[in-house]
């Protein structure tokens, strides 16, 4: 009989890999990471992703900022447990930029939990959306 693998199968081949660093002060009453803390993984994974990809310019005339957030928790985050950020992005939907952020195991045995984020793309100056151009798609 074939032994069974566990490693977790990703919709997509072509992701960013951020760290997430798990902090003393991330942990409740319940002894697990708070599920707030969650969020700010899903976020700072993301934020790794644009600041490694994004030229001195994008990074100088746009901000992006959360319309929503949409997260399915799969398993508690504990003491001792390792945790990475996979990020990718979807096909933009006009002004809106999906994302999405599977905060899982080194391993890639384990998922913690599963985001889907839209965000906003802004023109840092002027604080208005901005659209999402060729340039920027193709980084």
């Amino acid at each position: 009989m074939a032994e069974k693998s566990n490693t977790i199968i990703l919709p997509v081949s072509n992701y960013w890999q951020a760290p997430v660093q798990v902090l003393q002060s991330d942990f409740d009453v319940l002894g697990h990471v708070n599920n707030v803390m969650y969020l700010r993984y899903v976020q700072e994974a993301a934020t790794h992703h644009w600041q490694s990809i994004a030229t001195e310019e994008q990074l100088t005339s746009c901000i992006w900022v959360v319309g929503r957030h949409e997260i399915d928790y799969r398993h508690s985050i504990l003491p001792g447990d390792e945790v990475v950020g996979l990020t990718w992005v979807h096909e933009p939907q006009g002004m809106r930029f999906p994302r999405s952020v599977w905060l899982v195991s080194p391993a890639l045995d384990k998922v913690y939990a599963q985001a889907y984020t839209t965000w906003l793309l802004l023109n840092r100056e002027t604080g208005r959306p901005k659209r999402i151009d060729d340039p920027l798609l193709e980084r």
